[in-house]
């Protein structure tokens, strides 16, 4: 199991190597920088991915590790978990959802098996 350093730096090289990170069919984002983000009020260690050419979302780090570590610990991560354990993020930054998913396919932990749930590989 990876720490949270570990996985900060799995996502820079992913940055760094311009990898595509799948969205949902046939659409891809990348990690455009790794950065502190201001998110309601609290500075957090975050990754930076844009939603089309105008759009730029911010993903903590403790939020990803988060979801790798409910991946582990229970073989899933789904839309659902992230809503209710994410209320806030989840409403203002849907798209962060499969943007973590996608972050956890390419490095290897993850599966997309259906509609708003990764299955631990």
């Amino acid at each position: 199991m990876y720490t949270l350093q570990e996985l900060k730096d799995a996502v820079v090289e992913l940055c760094k190597n311009n990898t595509p990170i799948p969205k949902t069919k046939d659409r891809y984002t990348h990690i455009l920088k790794v950065a502190v983000a201001k998110i309601y009020g609290d500075e957090k260690d975050s990754f930076y991915y844009s939603i089309g050419s105008l759009s730029i979302k911010a993903v903590p780090f403790d939020t990803l590790y988060a979801a790798y570590q409910r991946l582990t610990e229970t073989g899933t991560f789904s839309r659902a978990w992230y809503r209710e354990t994410f209320p806030a993020e989840a409403r203002s930054r849907p798209c962060n959802f499969t943007t973590i998913g996608g972050v956890l396919v390419v490095l290897g932990f993850a599966e997309y098996m259906e509609n708003g749930v990764y299955r631990r590989k």
